[in-house]
């Protein structure tokens, strides 16, 4: 019995053994590669280098039994791999990752052909690797691939493929750099299938690189390094592809590296008036330069400048025959030669050179009255009331006006000689019309729409003030010299300037704040963020010189007018205060002549009128060594007349209560008594308070006529000025 027992287990052995064996050869011959790369990791190639012997070591581990499954059930397909990595690093690492898959024997990764989109087998793997690692780089491109699993019991499970994935060889970069004004920028070459860059620096070429900043976007090829060191370094720049962080971002090998010398900046620029007049200026030295260049005018935005160049060892310079009250200037900046070209580093602006920052200013008048945009324009301004955007083109200005109610706008033409309006258009689809810029080269006007389409600007013919025609701009997802979320966060504009030296226009932008360059065409050329100065409320318009962008601020709850001044590189350079009565619209200049327009509200004769009130002001008159503001200030506006006054009773004494209506403008009200109509008035009260419109003279005579007036009052530059009294108003006690 025992031996026929050992007889069918030795039968029943070696049938297993054969099933055993085909099966390992179908396996075999199926998975046969037609790759011979060599197996590494792209973390690090000599730790993670994969050992041929692991393919096919067998597993120490028990087997795990087979499901039972009804001998007529039809095969079910496996779970589908995952491909969880699939990238490049340092431009010739690629990795493959996938998820594993119960019951699988083996995986097969394919490679779609290019060109004729057939799939090719690359290499066959056992079931314990889910992992392919190779340091055979490719032509730089795209390669898609896919894993598929390999059934152990094609009778019990089918195979199964993964989703497909495509991974990229990226190329390098070509790489320049510059100082521009004391700023070092990174320009390189666009690679393809990047989607972003990553730059890098070092002090020698011998040195670690040091990661700087991930740059996203395609259309991304420079960038402004403002925290690069003083001396000579090195940068390079990466291409990536794939999110900013994640499993499937490829990156390219290390580009070339190019250096750049960025100058040292002098520091502790003062200047002291001195006696007699002459200003002694001083900074400290700076290390390895050549000279320095120092400028100086009496004017803040150098218009006019008078320029001297010094020696590496000079700290300081006098400056003679100022004239008298004549505001002082002063910036100085190093220079020093490299590779035979000169190199300078930022201006350095000097804070306290002899002026508070207070612009003297003549208000254009018209006859005997103020002059006001919407009086002198005529009735077919109709309610078009509202100064917005105003430019010049050197002989005539050119005014939006807004009407608040709709969105759409009318353009007044004003010659500046005599301040006579020329021309003024039909109703235009312009919203709001917050900015206005001229275009010589064109003969065109540009406005920015601001509110209903935001990105839209509206080209009109400036001799007939007609449109010509209406272009969006359509900001980039990604754009040079702004992040994803910079470019993405940019909700429209708020106003617009030319210039044409430098043959582009300037957007303030909204939503995220800064300047967007725009070519002849309208095409947006780059994005620079501001070095922000919170100095008002609401930005109104940008003006421009040669070497200044100027943003036109109006009053927030504590601020004044002012005009912000930064360099064409986007930093902050300095504050030119102006009138801070009124709501200030627009700025615009011919040399060193300025205009600004304000927009008034006034409830004089008890009803609200809207005006707009141009100013003259010229940066050459600004006074020097003064606390306050040398401008004349217009006196407030008179308030409406008291309501009737009546007396009102009392138990002790006789008392009479005045109402009035609330001044259009003023710090507060003086009220004032007389015996008679033609007596003598008394200041009896000073109220403080614009908002309190009642009072109640007390502890009067009974049975006896007293006669009140009342005026408002303001505070400016330690002056006080007053509007218009009241009628007399008289009342009998009882």
């Amino acid at each position: 019995m025992i031996r026929k027992l050992l007889a069918i287990s030795l039968i029943i052995s070696v049938c297993i053994c054969t099933n055993s064996i085909a099966y390992a050869a179908e396996v075999f011959d199926k998975t046969s590669d037609i790759s011979n790369e060599l197996i590494t990791s792209s973390d690090n190639p000599e730790e993670d280098v994969i050992d041929e012997s692991e393919l096919n070591s067998e597993s120490e581990s028990e087997p795990e039994p087979e499901p039972e499954l009804d001998p007529d059930s039809t095969p079910v397909p496996l779970e589908k791999p995952e491909i969880t990595r699939h990238i490049v690093t340092k431009g010739y690492y690629m990795q493959l990752e996938w998820t594993p898959v119960e019951h699988a024997s083996a995986y097969v990764v394919e490679m779609k052909d290019p060109v004729s989109g057939v799939w090719k087998k690359v290499k066959t793997y056992d079931a314990g690797i889910t992992r392919r690692s190779t340091t055979a780089k490719k032509d730089e491109g795209s390669y898609t691939f896919r894993v598929s699993a390999i059934a152990e019991d094609s009778t019990l499970f089918t195979d199964s493929v993964s989703d497909e994935k495509t991974v990229y060889y990226l190329g390098t970069t070509d790489v320049k750099t510059a100082t521009v004004y004391g700023r070092v920028r990174i320009d390189w070459s666009p690679v393809e299938n990047a989607t972003g860059y990553l730059l890098y620096t070092r002090e020698s070429e011998n040195s670690e690189w040091t990661y700087i900043k991930t740059i996203y976007g395609v259309n991304s090829t420079s960038y402004y390094y403002d925290g690069a060191p003083e001396g000579e370094y090195y940068y390079c720049v990466r291409a990536i592809n794939g999110s900013k962080v994640g499993v499937d971002r490829c990156s390219a090998a290390y580009g070339n590296s190019a250096s750049v010398f960025k100058i040292e900046a002098p520091s502790n620029l003062s200047t002291v008036m001195l006696s007699s007049g002459d200003r002694a200026i001083s900074w400290d030295v700076c290390a390895s330069v050549d000279g320095y260049e120092l400028q100086y005018d009496t004017n803040r935005l150098f218009m006019e400048k008078k320029r001297v160049l010094l020696s590496s060892q000079k700290s300081k310079y006098t400056v003679r025959e100022i004239p008298a009250g004549k505001s002082f200037f002063t910036r100085i900046r190093s220079y020093k030669t490299v590779n035979g070209v000169k190199r300078y580093s930022r201006w350095v602006h000097c804070d306290k050179s002899g002026s508070s920052g207070y612009t003297t200013y003549e208000r254009i008048e018209y006859g005997a009255g103020a002059y006001d945009l919407r009086t002198r324009s005529g009735q077919s301004m109709y309610y078009y009331d509202t100064v917005q955007g105003g430019c010049t083109d050197g002989v005539y200005a050119y005014y939006t006006m807004n009407r608040r109610t709709v969105d759409n706008c009318k353009i007044v033409k004003m010659r500046l000689s005599d301040y006579k309006i020329v021309m003024v258009s039909e109703i235009l689809p312009i919203d709001h019309g917050n900015g206005i810029t001229y275009n010589p080269d064109t003969n065109q006007l540009i406005v920015n729409n601001c509110t209903k389409n935001p990105k839209r600007l509206t080209v009109i013919n400036p001799d007939t003030l007609k449109v010509i025609r209406t272009v969006d701009i359509s900001i980039p997802s990604t754009m040079t010299g702004s992040s994803s979320s910079e470019s993405t966060g940019i909700t429209g504009f708020s106003s617009i300037t030319y210039n044409r030296k430098k043959e582009k226009y300037v957007v303030l932008t909204k939503g995220k704040s800064g300047f967007l360059f725009l070519d002849k065409n309208f095409n947006v050329m780059e994005y620079m963020p501001l070095d922000y100065k919170n100095t008002g409320k609401l930005w109104q318009c940008i003006d421009s010189t040669d070497e200044y962008l100027m943003i036109a601020h109006s009053p927030g709850s504590a601020a004044q007018n002012v005009i912000a001044v930064y360099d064409w590189q986007g930093r902050f350079v300095t504050n030119i205060i102006l009138l801070n009565q009124y709501e200030l619209e627009n700025i615009y200049h011919v040399g060193t002549q300025f205009y600004a327009t304000y927009y008034v509200t006034d409830y004089s004769s008890g009803e609200l009128n809207r005006k707009n009130y141009i100013f003259k002001f010229n940066l050459k008159e600004e006074r020097s060594w003064v606390k306050y503001n040398v401008a004349k200030p217009t006196k407030p506006y008179m308030p409406k007349s008291p309501v009737p006054i009546k007396p009102k009773k009392s138990a002790v004494t006789a008392s009479v209560k005045l109402n009035w209506y609330k001044s259009g403008y003023g710090k507060g009200y003086k009220i004032y008594r007389a015996a008679s109509k033609t007596g003598k008035f008394t200041l009896i009260k000073t109220l403080d308070n614009l908002s309190t419109v009642s009072y109640t003279d007390k502890n009067l005579k009974r049975n006896k006529t007293y006669y009140y007036k009342i005026r408002s009052y303001k505070v400016s530059r330690g002056r006080t000025y007053y509007s218009k009294y009241t009628a007399i108003k008289s009342v009998k006690t009882l």
